[in-house]
């Protein structure tokens, strides 16, 4: 989670608020105070609730693919609530109510044996502004990458005429 600016301008509101309802004991002074209080805790259990609620679905299109193709992993994020998400990853995208976001991530493969799947870093803000909320995206399956197959015969090989690989 990271804090924002507007954070500290809202707890600097809320020390303010408290010595205004101290130095001057009016009825509208608490008001302030315990507005201004619950702003950042409801902000902060309203993006916790969406992040909880956004579907995930990260795939990947081949679980065995050839040395020196490209192995291909898919994200789609689903908003099923009524409130757009801004979210950060190499550039700004805002996520409408209702809306999915898609993203595909590519490796090269250049070496035989398991890939790692990528995993993104996304981040969500809150609606009012005070945090970035970091959303985990659950790992998908690494991919495998096999060898190249070799396309000469191989009497040298001593396989006869079975293809052999590298």
């Amino acid at each position: 989670m990271k804090l924002r600016l507007r954070f500290l301008v809202w707890a600097g509101f809320v020390i303010v608020s408290y010595l205004v309802m101290q130095l001057t004991l009016r009825p509208f002074a608490h008001t302030f105070f315990f507005f201004s209080l619950l702003l950042a805790p409801i902000s902060l259990l309203v993006s916790l609730y969406q992040r909880f609620r956004i579907q995930v679905d990260y795939t990947q299109e081949q679980t065995y693919v050839q040395r020196g193709a490209e192995a291909r992993w898919n994200l789609i994020l689903t908003s099923p609530l009524y409130q757009s998400l801004l979210i950060r990853e190499t550039e700004d995208h805002l996520l409408e109510p209702k809306d999915t976001w898609h993203r595909s991530f590519t490796i090269t493969a250049s070496h035989t044996g398991p890939i790692n799947a990528p995993v993104p870093s996304i981040w969500l803000r809150d609606p009012m502004g005070f945090f970035f909320l970091r959303f985990r995206i659950p790992s998908s399956t690494d991919a495998y990458v096999l060898p190249r197959p070799v396309s000469q015969v191989g009497p040298g090989l001593g396989l006869g005429d079975r293809k052999s690989v590298v």
